[in-house]
């Protein structure tokens, strides 16, 4: 059995010609903050984090490491 979905006429007007409706269509988003003219890619203070779970790769791209003993 399809599902349905129910829809009230009038739901979107305004109870007034003043008001906005009750769902506004799409809303412009914030500009993307971007860092200021000049400033360094990153601050000299900061160094890289580095995870414990993140660590180099033990075999060299294209070989396949042995799989783990059952």
């Amino acid at each position: 059995m399809p599902l349905f979905r129910r829809t009230v006429e009038g739901m979107d007007e305004p109870s007034t010609p003043d008001e906005p409706p009750d769902r506004p269509g799409h809303q412009p988003t914030f500009p993307h903050r971007k860092k200021p003219d000049g400033a360094p890619d990153q601050y000299p203070h900061e160094e890289p984090t580095q995870y414990p779970g993140k660590r180099p790769p033990e075999f060299p791209p294209g070989v396949t490491p042995p799989s783990p003993p059952r």
